[in-house]
């Protein structure tokens, strides 16, 4: 089973609404969202489990400005490291 997992900063409106909006419904409809927040920082790292490695998708996450790190991941193992 692949895992698409990539790590965002704050972006000042909901989580769900915020992946929908930059990532299609298909992404914000089957990840997970694990937001972390402290003093210094607010950011979510999002997991789509079950990932198909759809080109769309990949090429939206690389593009994206606020993705801070984006990788493949398949049996535990990072497969392709995309940013």
């Amino acid at each position: 089973m692949s895992k698409l997992i990539f790590t965002i900063p704050y972006a000042d409106k909901k989580w769900p609404e915020y992946i929908e909006e930059n990532f299609g419904k298909a992404v914000a409809d089957s990840c997970i969202i694990e937001s972390m927040a402290n003093a210094s920082v607010h950011e979510a790292k999002i997991q789509k489990l079950n990932f198909d490695n759809n080109s769309s998708t990949i090429d939206k996450v690389v593009k994206h400005a606020n993705v801070r790190a984006a990788y493949i991941i398949d049996q535990k193992k990072v497969v392709k490291k995309l940013k």
